[in-house]
């Protein structure tokens, strides 16, 4: 987060609330940084700060004139901050509040999802997302189904005073979509709510965090039981595995290809007949996705060159998932 401290804040502000503001800042392990104007360090309360947050001011000048484009979440700091709701402007003690709160990625399942969210930073995020995620400053939250939307986050709003500009969330959703071009308008509502709460989201482009998993992952979690099923799935082509349900199969009453719709019976067209019924009911393991989650934490043989290879329609869709959370870093 890169703070702008606006001079008024040296004329009219509490000096311990400076104090607080730089110092917590300064301890952030250099995920937060200040940018002032040069007039305030000619202020008389510029130069009562303690000489070592007066270094960090000023060498926080040297470094945002040479530095790259931030990348990060910028916020106004002034000292009428307090009267806005929405705008990311805030007086000095909320500015204190709001840089000590992490960044809240809401997921389906926090007992899963969050290795998905965490392999995603880990191979695609840059070492600054990374830091943060190893200081807890980005963590995993459990929303449910998008249903539960409008309920989380108006509890969150009463929270905080309807000041939504304290939200530091994001949202990552499973597609569910059984094809490319399935539409589910279960998530229109819900994303015109985050869209009025100004919360970013995305929805996954295959059916479900699974699907990303490599294939080695997959076959080393199979184990040597489930040969028949795993050689069938590698016969799918790349389509075809992103939208298939692998632990459940095709959830028809008998597995009835006829009984299919249009669309799911062209999609899985050319597989045999052997293989569906290899395919038909699932990977026969029971427990299947809070495993495959697993995998994404554990196995060695999830890497980014794994991943990318699973991802060959879109290959920047994890990285700009990560590139999106650090925006509102």
């Amino acid at each position: 987060m890169l703070c702008k401290i606006d001079n008024s804040c040296f004329e009219q502000g509490s000096i311990d609330e400076l104090i607080c503001l730089f110092s917590n800042i300064s301890l952030s392990s250099g995920l937060n940084r200040i940018f002032v104007r040069p007039k305030s360090l000619k202020t008389t309360t510029f130069q009562s700060l303690p000489p070592n947050l007066q270094g960090i001011i000023k060498q926080s000048l040297i470094a945002n004139v040479n530095s790259s484009p931030y990348q990060g979440e910028v916020i106004d700091v002034c000292m009428n901050g307090h009267l806005e709701t929405t705008k990311k402007i805030f007086d000095i003690q909320e500015a204190i509040n709001y840089i000590n709160l992490p960044v809240c990625v809401y997921v389906e399942n926090i007992r899963n999802d969050g290795y998905f969210l965490n392999c995603i930073i880990k191979h695609f995020g840059s070492s600054r997302i990374k830091k943060a995620l190893e200081n807890n400053k980005i963590r995993a939250e459990h929303l449910g189904g998008c249903g539960s939307t409008k309920a989380v986050f108006s509890r969150r709003e009463q929270d905080f005073k309807n000041k939504i500009k304290f939200f530091r969330y994001y949202v990552l959703w499973d597609s569910d979509k059984e094809f490319s071009d399935d539409t589910n308008p279960k998530f229109n509502r819900a994303i015109c709510d985050l869209n009025g709460w100004k919360i970013k989201h995305h929805v996954l482009e295959k059916r479900e965090a699974e699907n990303y998993l490599p294939e080695d992952a997959i076959r080393e979690l199979c184990g040597p039981n489930n040969d028949d099923w795993f050689n069938a799935f590698l016969h799918l082509t790349d389509e075809q595995k992103d939208f298939y349900d692998m632990q459940c199969g095709f959830k028809i009453a008998a597995c009835d290809r006829n009984s299919m719709k249009e669309e799911i019976k062209k999609l899985y067209s050319t597989v045999s007949d052997t293989n569906w019924d290899c395919l038909s009911k699932g990977s026969g393991i029971a427990n299947f996705k809070e495993l495959s989650l697993k995998q994404f934490e554990e196995s060695s043989y999830v890497h980014k060159q794994s991943l990318l290879k699973r991802m060959p329609q879109n290959p920047d869709e994890l990285s700009n998932i990560a590139a999106e959370l650090e925006k509102i870093l």
